[in-house]
C-alpha cells in the first residue's frame, strides 16, 4: 500500500513540474509573438512613401504623377 502512495505522489510531482515548465514556455512564446507583432505594425506604419520615376529611351528622368491629382499643364 505504501508503495502505491509513493508512486501516485511521484506522478503528481512529475505532472506539476511539467505543467510549470509548459506555462513558462507559453509565456515566453506569448512575449515573442507580441514583440514580433509590434515590430510588424511599426514597420508597416513608419515606412515612408516611395517616389517613383520613369525614364525615357534617352535617359531623361520624369517624375510620375498619380491619376487622382489634378492635371498640370506644362508651359
Amino acid at each position: 500500500m505504501g508503495n502505491r502512495i509513493e508512486l501516485i505522489r511521484s506522478r503528481k510531482g512529475f505532472y506539476r513540474d511539467n505543467y510549470d515548465q509548459v506555462c513558462i514556455w507559453l509565456l515566453v512564446t506569448l512575449v515573442v509573438i507580441l514583440l514580433l507583432s509590434s515590430l510588424i505594425v511599426y514597420l508597416a506604419t513608419s515606412c515612408p512613401i516611395s517616389d517613383f520615376y520613369a525614364t525615357s529611351t534617352d535617359g531623361k528622368v520624369t517624375r510620375l504623377i498619380s491619376l487622382d491629382s489634378p492635371v498640370q499643364a506644362s508651359k
